[in-house]
Formats: structure tokens, sequence, C-alpha cells
């Protein structure tokens, strides 16, 4: 079993992430969630919110960022999914 951090930004596309840790989870993998505040405002507006709080740990971003060389340390084992995606054709 692997661990994962899956990182949600403001980029439309909850879905993926929603996937991805349902995936990850459905493979036996455990996974964090961090969410910025614009992530989880696309979340919700994606109506994926609930999904993602289904995330073994859900992180606060600001606590995350605040303690960052503390989280590195934590983190260092784990591999690190960033769930943003961008309009490829534009």
């Amino acid at each position: 079993m692997s661990h994962f951090v899956l990182g949600v930004t403001g980029a439309s596309g909850a879905i993926y992430a929603a996937r991805t840790l349902w995936h990850l989870q459905k493979m036996g993998h455990s996974v964090a969630l961090i969410q910025t505040a614009a992530g989880k405002s696309v979340a919700a507006y994606e109506e994926e919110a609930e999904a993602l709080q289904k995330a073994d740990s859900v992180l606060n971003i600001d606590d995350f960022l605040r303690n960052a060389p503390a989280a590195i340390r934590v983190f260092r084992a784990w591999r690190l999914c960033l769930a943003a995606w961008a309009l490829l054709e534009k």
C-alpha cells in the first residue's frame, strides 16, 4: 500500500480529483487531501465536495503551508498527485 497526497486547486475538474481519489482508495492506497479555498469552492460548485471528503485525511492548506518544512518531512515518502487541469485547446 502506498500513500498519496491529492492536492486540489481552484481549476475546474473536481470530478477528476474525486475519481482519482476513488480509484486510489479502491486499489488499497491511503490518500490525504489538501484543498485551496478555491478548490473547495469549485468542488462544491461541481458537486464533488462530499466525494472528496472520503479521503483518509483532509489537511488544511494553510496549516500545511505554514508548517511546510515539517510537512515535507512527514510526506517525504508519499507520492503527490496534483489535481489541477487546464484547458489545453486554448
